[in-house]
């Protein structure tokens, strides 16, 4: 769906070399590629020089220069004052390639980075005892001058508030990127397919912050940018891709909630077992060879282990010693399954057997943050969005014809429906 987009990009950069431009994207490899592909070969990648010179350092030392800028995600999301500085000095455009995570609660967050995760009554807590107040736009502030234990306790809450990344609605406490960065860009362009109503469009709308759309045609043989475009004849080559199973293994997820996260948690484990038996009898139906197999479900409660583990099921790769001494990004092109909000690979491209055992729902959490500031998120778009990036994982986005098992009903209404198929 996204075909040709960085191509075009690459020709609009290296017809107007007088612009600083900062690419930013989840792949490696796409860094190499935009600095191979730059014709007047000023495009630059941070890189680690030790302990004393980060990542950041140096992308602050190419900012500083004028340089052209291919960096990931990741390191974008460490920006500080100093980076805005520099973006706002060097006049610079943003390509976005990829949605931005910008968004996580609180605990999630803590979670990723394995830290101490607050308690219920925490955020209460720190409200009655003054450690924090919050302001009309939902701004956490440390105002507590004491370090005593119960601020040592804190000192996250306090490191987040300073750095204005730290955010308090309807009792709960949110990380979220500070917005400030985004507007010293002379111009943002995003790369996303389906971007609207995702997080990143939200927080976007939340905090007025400009962007351009953009779609790709191709004219004599390369890509060129054009408006934003999603046609039908689009959906038609996408759809004429997938071929959607119908039978009777759906029978397994007629109930509307039947593959959310609760309903799996809930699957005692002859239920799982079942799951587990359609998954290979559907594999075998139309003699798919493992490794031409990707599936995903929830990792929340150990789901996803729970279904891996089955004597003689074929659709799970087993790592050799070998291939568990390369690295991680590596060993994922052995791996079967494949995480219902990858984006930051192009491993999985070779794969054409798709088995997509989850009903995704919006975390809760996030559906109350942005109603909170006067968003209602479109949760079928959101779930259709998320599941259309990860079908785009697989060899259809060569395209190449792909089978898919989706047996939850709900979103096999939700994915028919934007495809112009028949619902069954």
């Amino acid at each position: 769906m996204g075909t040709g987009k960085t191509s075009a990009m690459i020709q609009k950069m290296n017809l107007e070399p007088d612009k600083n431009y900062l690419f930013v994207t989840p792949y490696i490899d796409e860094i190499e590629r935009i600095i191979a592909a730059n014709t007047s070969g000023n495009f630059k990648q941070p890189e680690y020089h030790g302990k004393f010179h980060t990542k950041l350092d140096d992308l602050h030392n190419l900012l500083a220069s004028g340089e052209n800028i291919a960096m990931t995600h990741a390191l974008f999301l460490l920006a500080n004052k100093q980076t805005e500085r520099l973006i706002l000095e060097g006049d610079y455009v943003l390509i976005l390639d990829e949605a931005l995570d910008v968004l996580h609660s609180y605990n999630e967050d803590m979670i990723r980075n394995q830290r101490k995760i607050m308690d219920e009554d925490d955020p209460d807590l720190l409200l009655t005892n003054k450690f924090i107040e919050v302001d009309e736009q939902y701004n956490v502030h440390w105002i507590k001058e004491s370090t005593g234990k119960s601020n040592h306790h804190f000192s996250e809450i306090r490191r987040l508030s300073n750095r204005e990344m730290l955010r308090y609605i309807n009792g709960s406490f949110y990380w979220e990127y500070p917005p400030d960065i985004f507007q010293w860009f002379s111009k943002i362009y995003i790369l996303t397919y389906m971007f609207e109503n995702t997080v990143l469009d939200c927080y976007f709308k939340t905090y007025g912050l400009q962007y351009v759309k953009v779609s790709a045609e191709k004219s004599d043989g390369s890509f060129r940018l054009c408006d934003f475009t999603d046609t039908a004849e689009q959906k038609e080559k996408f759809s004429s891709l997938i071929n959607i199973y119908d039978g009777k293994y759906n029978e397994l997820g007629t109930k509307r909630n039947a593959f959310s996260i609760n309903w799996l948690r809930q699957c005692k484990p002859e239920k799982l077992e079942e799951i587990r038996k359609a998954m290979r009898n559907y594999k075998n139906s139309i003699n798919a060879p493992t490794d031409s197999v990707m599936w995903t479900t929830t990792k929340q409660f150990g789901i996803n282990r729970k279904l891996e583990k089955a004597g003689g099921f074929k659709f799970t790769h087993i790592l050799t010693q070998e291939e568990k001494n390369l690295p991680p990004r590596e060993q994922k092109k052995f791996l079967q399954f494949v995480p219902c909000n990858a984006r930051a690979t192009n491993e999985y491209r070779n794969r054409t057997t798709l088995m997509y055992m989850l009903n995704y729902y919006m975390l809760p959490d996030y559906e109350q943050y942005f109603k909170a500031r006067g968003y209602d998120l479109n949760l079928e778009q959101i779930s259709l969005s998320v599941l259309i990036q990860w079908i785009w994982r697989s060899a259809i986005r060569d395209g190449k014809p792909i089978n898919l098992f989706l047996p939850s009903s709900r979103m096999r209404r939700i994915l028919c429906e934007w495809l112009g198929k028949p619902v069954f």
